[in-house]
């Protein structure tokens, strides 16, 4: 008899193993798939590199940053989106690019093959063109987490006002503001993030802690306060409702990870179940205080996560 017992344990236990490398194999090929998508594609951006915007220099400077640019386009109320005089600035110094690439013949067509590769050789090509349905200017779906995995050389030529790169954009005039953006609610979202994650019962603490930042590379930032030392506020500022830290976002976990060997588990019973019963069909409580084998009340398994 004992002996029939072992044998049908190790049954058990070469059953599960099985089970557990199967499971294994389809998650890690669904990993693969999930993570395979577009893979990018090598740039060379020493052509198209630009250094920081400066704060002060000549019109001809200025000029020559915008002389290739403006072949193409042209039809624009002002030269750079300051129309004060006192301003100046070239095309590359907020975008990046190759002002020294241009059209040659103003005859040649939108849609043609030397036009193409003019435009190949003066603008910044992103690192996943097929997600941008390059060479098409229209918005894919989610571009601001997509941009998290394209270059800092992009995302100032898409865009240079994008905290990512606007200090190199505009960090020569407006590094303050830049700083005090980068930590405003508008910008980390610190307000859907701390009330949601509360009010469902994600995160105990009232006083925001969750807020969205991303570095020049795309990684997830930790903003701190500008106090001295950083990260830190005076209680005067606690009181008006300043936060010393915000931390990135965490990865949420929709379901916990499977467990196979929860069918081992032989159930019990429950002096009080800690689920609320509103809605349960059962009055009495019963179904509530009944551990079912393999189902236990409070946690996974007695050998998995708790």
């Amino acid at each position: 008899m004992a002996q029939r017992t072992l044998s049908f344990v190790s049954v058990w236990r070469n059953t599960a193993v099985i089970i557990l490398l199967l499971l294994a194999s389809v998650i890690g090929a669904s990993r693969l798939v999930a993570a395979g998508g577009e893979k990018p594609v090598y740039r060379d951006y020493s052509a198209v590199f630009a250094a920081p915007a400066p704060e002060a220099q000549t019109k001809a400077e200025a000029d020559a940053k915008s002389a290739g640019c403006i072949t193409c386009h042209s039809a624009s109320d002002a030269l750079t989106m300051h129309k004060s005089p006192a301003v100046v600035l070239g095309c590359t110094d907020c975008h990046g690019g190759n002002a020294k690439v241009g059209l040659s013949d103003p005859s040649i067509k939108m849609d043609s093959k030397p036009y193409m590769a003019v435009l190949e050789k003066a603008h910044v090509l992103p690192r996943l063109p097929n997600s941008w349905h390059w060479p098409s200017s229209a918005n894919p779906q989610r571009s601001y987490s997509l941009l998290n995995q394209e270059s800092p050389e992009f995302i100032r030529f898409t865009n240079p006002s994008d905290y990512r790169v606007a200090r190199e954009s505009c960090g020569a005039c407006h590094l303050s503001v830049i700083e005090a953006a980068e930590r405003s609610l508008m910008a980390t979202g610190a307000m859907l993030w701390g009330g949601a994650s509360y009010n469902n019962g994600l995160v105990k603490l009232k006083n925001y802690a969750l807020g969205e930042a991303y570095t020049r590379d795309g990684k997830p930032a930790k903003i701190v306060s500008p106090g001295e030392p950083h990260g830190t506020v005076t209680p005067e500022q606690a009181k008006r409702g300043a936060i010393a830290v915000m931390y990135p976002l965490p990865s949420w976990h929709v379901i916990p990870p499977g467990d196979i060997f929860r069918v081992f588990e032989r159930g019990g019973r429950n002096i009080q179940t800690l689920f609320a019963e509103v809605g349960l069909p059962n009055p009495t409580g019963s179904i509530q205080r009944l551990e079912e084998p393999g189902r236990p009340d409070l946690k996974q398994s007695s050998r998995g996560p708790a």
